[in-house]
C-alpha cells in the first residue's frame, strides 16, 4: 500500500514538474512569438518608410544635377561675356541656380519605434543594424550641405539680383504652378558685381556637390538595406 501510494506521489510530482516546465516553455514561446510578430510589423513599417524615402531622395538628387547644371550654365556665360556688362540668362537657370533649394526631410517615425522598442538589436544582419541606427546622423550629414548650399544662395546670391529684373524673374519661376518658364533676361552688371556672383556661385556648387555625393551614397545604403530588410521579414513570415 506504502509503495502504490509512493509511486502516485511520485509520478503527481512528475506531473506537477512537468506541468510547471510546460508553463514555463509556453510561456517564453509566447513572448518569442509575440515579440516576432512585434518585430514584423515594426520593419514592415521601417520597409513602408525607406520606399517612399528612396522615392524622394531619388527626386532630390535629380533636382540637385539639375542646380548645379543651371550654375554651370550661368558660369560659362558669365566666362564667356568678355567686356560685355549685360548677359542673357533663361529665367529657369536663374531659379535652379540660387532661389530653390529645398532640403532632405525623410519620415523616420517607424524607424524610431523600432529604436526605441528595443528591437533593432534582434535584426540578424549586422550591416542593416548599422545603417537603421546611423540613418538619422547620415540625413543630418547631408542637410548640413544642403543648408550650406541654400545659406549661398539666399544670403549672398539672390541679394545681389534683388530688385532687379532678373531677381524678379527668378522669384517669379516659384510661384508658377505649371513646369519651367521658357522666357529669359538680361542682367546688366559691372564687372565687379560680376565677379562677386561668379565667386558665390562656385561655393554654391562646392555644397551642392558635396550634398549630391552624400545623397548618392545614402541612396545606395538605402537599395542595400531594403534588401537585407526584405530577408529579414521573411524569417518572420
Amino acid at each position: 500500500m506504502d509503495r502504490v501510494q509512493g509511486r502516485r506521489l511520485f509520478w503527481e510530482a512528475v506531473v506537477v514538474i512537468v506541468s510547471i516546465l510546460t508553463a514555463f516553455a509556453l510561456d517564453a514561446w509566447w513572448d518569442s512569438s509575440a515579440a516576432r510578430a512585434d518585430l514584423r510589423r515594426e520593419l514592415d513599417s521601417v520597409a513602408e518608410e525607406l520606399e517612399a524615402n528612396r522615392e524622394a531622395l531619388f527626386i532630390r538628387l535629380e533636382g540637385r544635377r539639375g542646380m548645379i547644371a543651371s550654375i554651370d550654365d550661368m558660369l560659362l556665360r558669365i566666362d564667356g561675356r568678355g567686356s560685355r556688362s549685360q548677359v542673357e540668362f533663361a529665367d529657369s537657370v536663374l531659379y535652379l541656380s540660387f532661389v530653390t533649394s529645398p532640403t532632405t526631410d525623410p519620415s523616420i517615425g517607424g524607424l524610431d519605434a523600432l529604436i526605441a522598442s528595443g528591437r533593432l538589436a534582434m535584426l540578424r544582419d549586422p550591416e542593416l543594424r548599422r545603417f537603421l541606427a546611423g540613418f538619422r546622423n547620415v540625413v543630418e550629414d547631408v542637410r548640413e550641405d544642403e543648408l550650406g548650399a541654400r545659406s549661398v544662395a539666399h544670403d549672398k546670391i539672390f541679394p545681389l539680383f534683388d530688385g532687379t529684373p532678373a531677381g524678379e524673374a527668378a522669384a517669379a519661376v516659384q510661384r508658377r504652378t505649371g513646369g519651367m518658364p521658357t522666357t529669359t533676361t538680361v542682367v546688366d552688371f559691372d564687372a565687379e558685381m560680376w565677379t562677386r556672383v561668379r565667386s558665390n556661385l562656385m561655393l554654391r556648387v562646392f555644397w551642392l556637390s558635396n550634398a549630391l555625393e552624400e545623397g548618392e551614397d545614402f541612396l545606395a545604403g538605402i537599395d542595400a538595406a531594403m534588401v537585407a530588410l526584405r530577408e529579414e521579414i521573411a524569417t518572420l513570415r
